[in-house]
């Protein structure tokens, strides 16, 4: 079956029903179902590249400003990067690198960059907060990539963050950490190198999440990350997964259409003589049995877990460690 099918379902089940409706009925049934979840199909991968530290030069920076003026020697090196993975800018957040000038600042995110080559090769860029400092000339810098996009447009949450470089991996309870949480614990953002946790910064432009790796990366590598995704509407190109059983979506279908049936008896007389509450009733039911066949169906085609690395004692076990702990193992 296919999108088409299921809706023309209801279209033919219910009368005077537009089809409009009717797709936006299954595409509702199919979300209720998708949030029932997690499911194995809403399973992602997605690669978190962590560029290393550019901190070659100096800056200038102008109190109140949002424009930063890179040296000949830092114009050099960051332009070097203008347009690799990830770009050195961008106005979309957690697509490009940040700045931090000096110990006692903010990470801000560069928006633009203009290598200004005939000018004795300096490079000017603008960021999303102003310098809330005095201004001053040569002062020490370090770029890099704080924030981070989601790995999907559909996405809902990690599950996994791996980094095969330095041999651990980052679970639990350090996935879900907030600025809250972070704030008070490195407000300066003094604290860098390899990332263990993963921290809620802010939503993009279109309401995806973006979070903060920390302590900040420096070193150059990707994490492979395994997330949740919130799976995407149903449409004549987008079927449902060929092992998940369409009987379940159609059932929470039905269900909306009695709903709909009931309320509008009245108006048309062809939906009359039938018993919609107890049909929704019925359905809902149904839709009760047919998810629970599906969870266990679902569990026997893809058994999913998250492996707690040391999360009991606060700290991730890498592999050097559990090979020289001997018999201690990932619970």
């Amino acid at each position: 079956m296919a999108f088409i099918d299921y809706w023309r379902e209801l279209e033919g089940t219910y009368p005077k029903m537009p089809g409009t409706l009717a797709q936006i009925y299954v595409n509702r049934a199919w979300s209720d179902v998708r949030d029932a979840g997690p499911w194995s199909f809403l399973q992602g991968f997605g690669v978190l590249v962590c560029p290393a530290v550019i901190s070659a030069g100096s800056v200038t920076v102008t109190q109140f400003s949002t424009t930063i003026v890179a040296d000949a020697i830092a114009a050099a090196a960051l332009n070097a990067v203008v347009g690799s993975t990830p770009p050195l800018a961008s106005t979309s957040l957690g697509v490009g690198r940040q700045i931090k000038v000096g110990a006692g600042s903010i990470v801000a995110n560069i928006l633009t960059w203009q290598f200004n080559q005939p000018s004795a090769g300096l490079g000017t860029m603008t960021v999303d907060i102003p310098w809330q400092g005095t201004s001053a000339a040569t002062q020490p810098y370090t770029c890099y990539r704080a924030y981070y996009a989601a790995p999907s447009t559909d996405f809902l949450r990690y599950t996994s963050v791996n980094n095969p470089v330095q041999g651990y991996c980052i679970v639990g309870k350090s996935l879900a950490k907030t600025q809250e949480w972070l704030n008070p614990t490195d407000p300066q953002r003094g604290s860098t190198g390899d990332p263990y946790y993963a921290v809620a910064y802010l939503p993009d432009a279109a309401g995806r999440p973006v979070h903060e790796l920390w302590p900040g990366p420096q070193n150059g590598y990707g994490l492979y990350a395994v997330f949740q995704k919130r799976g995407v509407n149903l449409t004549n190109a987008v079927d449902l997964p060929a092992t998940f059983p369409s009987s379940l979506v159609l059932e929470r279908a039905h269900y909306y259409a009695c709903d709909w049936a009931g309320k509008n008896v009245g108006q048309f007389k062809e939906l009359r003589g039938v018993a919609w509450e107890g049909a929704k009733v019925m359905h809902l039911k149904k839709y009760a049995d047919d998810m629970s066949k599906a969870r266990r169906q679902d569990k026997e085609i893809f058994v999913s877990g998250i492996i707690r690395q040391g999360q009991y004692w606060g700290f991730p076990w890498d592999g050097n460690w559990l090979q020289s702990h001997a018999p201690w193992r990932p619970m």
